[in-house]
């Protein structure tokens, strides 16, 4: 359910968006999609596949529809290069901003060449006049002239959209997208009027007619002379192409609205002045996580290249595994042979104290280890594998003496040898039951 602090839901704030542009929705029942601005009922395709909404219905048989592409712009990858339908909107911006301006543009400048046409006018609306005065029939023509050669798309454009990515705006900061506004047609009169072209678009010109289109056109757009580009960046995480580019037509649809409010009662119509739909752009995030990511939306796999573009950070390349060269050939280490083993037989008997004495040689170093180990954290119940634990109480004084000292609670008496006696084994004379291997294990016999 939406929340009813949400100014637009998802559905609704890409159909506001969408018809600001001037375009239609197909009304006609069964159908789908939108229309171009005119009498052409032709819809909108992209990649030859129709342009719908992410409506319920359609995403409820979206797995069932192999013929349409649905608008859901929120979703961009940011890693990817521009999707179909990021182009599709610079397209439309673009072709929508023309046919506003050539709009405007045409009737202040009727207005300003027909007298009779300004006695109804304020006195705001005479001021405005006062800068292209100087008209006359070569100026209206020849106007007519450069607008039948003006495409959006083409070349010849009274203005254009470029987003770039982690570009410095001319004040220095850095943004995430940077959207650059090229006022094209002011730009060629700027050229014009220095004499760096002869011609606009093929066009002769008179000195006089490029001074009052740079004034009108200049008027049109809201800036002053001398400013042929525009800027504006978002440092948006969420679709910031999308959002960079919808708040750069915002900033022309907001001037050419009030220039078109301020000669109303002159014009007819613009594509649209309602841009109540522009408080979703606070709420992309909602719609990116409402709408599962659609085809066509999410761009391309890899990074686009272009001047346009300035690329993400180089990947990381691997060096290719080389195989190892050999200046003789290779020899397998192998391992060291094992000591040699004194086996020469024990002629004489060892007596007592022979067996003593090496006793104590082979096992004082390791029962120092034990003791060292034991004033450290030994525990006891937990000998070390390796260790040898030889009792030497009878041979080794000192040993003797620690043992004395730290466990006289034992009662051993370390002034006497200690002699152990193997408990002699004696196999049974028959075969056990299960009842008597039970009771000798219960009472500490145990058979191995």
């Amino acid at each position: 359910m939406t929340d009813q602090k949400t100014p637009l839901d998802a559905v609704a704030f890409y159909r506001g968006f969408l018809l600001s542009t001037g375009i239609r929705e197909n009304t006609v029942e069964g159908s789908a999609g939108f229309l171009p601005m005119g009498e052409d009922n032709t819809p909108f395709t992209i990649n030859e596949k129709l342009l719908v909404l992410p409506t319920k219905d359609i995403l409820a048989k979206f797995n069932e529809l192999n013929d349409v592409i649905v608008f859901h712009p929120t979703c961009e990858n940011v890693l990817r290069k521009d999707s179909a339908v990021f182009n599709f909107i610079k397209r439309l911006v673009k072709t929508s901003l023309t046919a506003d301006i050539m709009k405007l543009a045409n009737t202040i400048i009727t207005v300003a060449h027909e007298p009779s046409l300004q006695s109804k006018l304020t006195k705001k609306q005479r001021d405005v006049l006062t800068h292209f005065c100087d008209i006359d029939d070569k100026t209206i023509e020849n106007l007519d002239k450069i607008f039948s050669r003006i495409h959006p798309l083409k070349e010849n454009k009274l203005i254009d959209f470029t987003v770039s990515r982690g570009a410095k705006s001319e004040s220095g900061e850095k943004f995430n997208r940077l959207c650059y506004i090229h006022l094209n047609i002011l730009s060629e009169l700027t050229k014009l009027e220095n004499k760096e072209i002869d011609k606009l678009y093929g066009i002769q010109l008179r000195k006089k007619d490029v001074a009052v289109y740079k004034a009108l056109f200049q008027y049109i757009y809201g800036v002053t002379d001398g400013v042929i580009r525009l800027e504006h960046g978002t440092n948006a995480t969420v679709a910031p192409n999308f959002k960079c580019i919808v708040e750069a037509y915002l900033l022309m649809k907001e001037q050419l609205i009030d220039v078109y409010h301020h000669w109303k009662k002159m014009i007819p119509s613009i594509s649209s002045d309602d841009l109540s739909w522009a408080a979703g752009l606070e709420n992309l995030n909602q719609y990116r996580i409402a709408i599962p990511a659609m085809p066509g939306n999410e761009g391309e796999e890899s990074v686009n290249d272009g001047k346009e573009r300035k690329t993400l950070s180089a990947d990381i390349v691997k060096p290719a595994r080389q195989r190892p060269t050999y200046t003789t050939s290779p020899t397998v280490q192998k391992s060291a042979p094992p000591p040699k083993i004194d086996e020469t037989a024990i002629n004489e008997p060892l007596s007592y104290d022979d067996i003593i004495r090496l006793r104590n040689e082979k096992s004082v170093n390791n029962n120092r280890q034990r003791y060292n180990s034991y004033q450290q954290g030994y525990n006891p119940a937990r000998p070390r594998a390796g260790y040898n634990y030889t009792d030497l109480s009878d041979v080794d004084e000192d040993y003797r003496q620690r043992m004395q000292a730290n466990y006289p609670q034992q009662g051993y008496n370390y002034s006497q040898p200690m002699n152990y006696q193997p408990r002699p084994y004696s196999a049974p004379a028959q075969p056990r039951s299960r009842e008597e291997l039970r009771n000798s294990y219960n009472n500490g016999y145990r058979r191995y």
